[in-house]
């Protein structure tokens, strides 16, 4: 992958049509030899991942996991309050 943090797979994955998504990640994209983990120069997905994330504009994501019983974490509702009183706004 191109980068450690997630953010940026996280918002192409968020808002990207699934044949997209399948292209981006496919074999033959991980098959490129630029295609590494933390490595940006010349790395196909980490270009299109940034292209996608410059269409989408400014952003405040977060990621969870919601367990066995679907409950929502608490800190879902702490991200939204967050976001909400920031510049960015909910999708």
């Amino acid at each position: 992958m191109a980068d450690c943090s997630g953010g940026r797979k996280l918002i192409v994955t968020g808002v990207c049509h699934h044949r997209t998504i399948g292209v981006l990640y496919s074999t033959r994209t991980f098959n490129n030899e630029n295609v590494n983990n933390c490595f940006a120069g010349e790395n196909p997905l980490h270009e299109e991942q940034i292209a996608v994330v410059k269409i989408v504009g400014d952003t405040l994501p977060f990621d969870t996991v919601i367990d066995h019983t679907f409950h929502t974490p608490r800190a879902i509702h702490k991200g939204i309050n967050f976001s909400s009183t920031t510049k960015g706004q909910m999708l």
